[in-house]
């Protein structure tokens, strides 16, 4: 297995912070390995001149009391427990790092290995960012793929569930492909996608479909369709970009429908995302 997910529990936010434990699985796409699970001791990172918050210690006593049980738990000399992760697993093979937040948890992480004088078994270039990915997913498949802990801000716990949902995240079908089957299920000859020239995702699906064989198009609206397009032309898909304006569609729908189209609604996928509008127009939104 190539991949580590790692997991810590903190006493500060800062890099220098003082770590409550540390928790770790190799994984790969399918399955998880090896783990790891240490309790360390506070005052042997106090020594090291590791350093705790009023802030966060406040958060912890905010926690439930299944979460605050490691303050109950003896903990381990940190140099003892970073040189027995060092040993738990096979570096040369592990070619991602992943943390939810390569700016919190790694960068604690490289400072406690440094102030022990332990070396960091990976390199800089090894670290990957879980948080990151999840953002790059629409909410519909986050809530599908998700693994919730067992119990939250338990380091293994907290690992463990993320490495579980990032191989579901990473098997889960793209909207690209998704639109790539649809094509082939319904024989569609031409793809009319409504939207801006400057939208990346709009230009995809139209590069996805073109390397799929299919002509496209990218179009503000009817009056960009060359009616040359539609010669000999069975079937037209249309699909639109996510801030496309319903009327434009709809005017490319009509277009259609009064060269003697008939309309079929197809669901690619469901997806549940909602925009607030910002703190400063809110006050002026229409109350019901």
């Amino acid at each position: 297995m190539d991949k580590i997910m790692i997991d810590i529990e903190t006493l500060d936010t800062r890099p220098t912070s003082v770590i409550l434990s540390l928790g770790a699985v190799v994984f790969d796409e399918t399955e998880l390995g090896r783990t790891f699970h240490r309790r360390i001791d506070i005052d042997s990172c106090l020594r090291l001149n590791m350093t705790v918050s009023g802030s966060t210690i406040a958060w912890w006593m905010e926690q439930p009391d299944v979460a605050r049980k490691l303050f109950k738990t003896q903990g381990t000399h940190i140099t003892n427990v970073l040189d027995a992760f060092t040993r738990a697993f096979d570096w040369e093979k592990i070619k991602e790092v992943w943390a939810n937040g390569t700016d919190f948890d790694l960068v604690i992480l490289r400072n406690a290995f440094e102030r022990t004088g332990i070396r960091c078994p990976w390199a800089y270039y090894k670290g990957r960012d879980y948080r990151t990915v999840r953002k790059l997913f629409p909410q519909a498949v986050l809530n599908e793929c998700t693994v919730e802990p067992r119990i939250k801000h338990d380091a293994f716990e907290d690992a463990t569930s993320q490495a579980l949902t990032l191989q579901r995240l990473l098997q889960s079908p793209s909207l690209y492909d998704e639109t790539l089957r649809l094509l082939s299920r319904r024989g569609i000859d031409l793809l009319l996608v409504v939207g801006s020239k400057n939208s990346s995702n709009s230009q995809r699906l139209v590069d996805v479909a073109r390397q799929s064989g299919c002509a496209a198009h990218l179009i503000d609206g009817a009056g960009e369709i060359d009616p040359a397009w539609l010669a000999g032309v069975k079937t037209v898909g249309v699909t639109a970009g996510a801030s496309a304006p319903e009327h434009l569609v709809q005017g490319v729908v009509a277009l259609l429908t009064g060269r003697g189209g008939r309309v079929e609604e197809v669901t690619v996928r469901e997806e549940d995302v909602h925009f607030s509008l910002p703190k400063e127009l809110a006050g002026l939104a229409p109350t019901r």
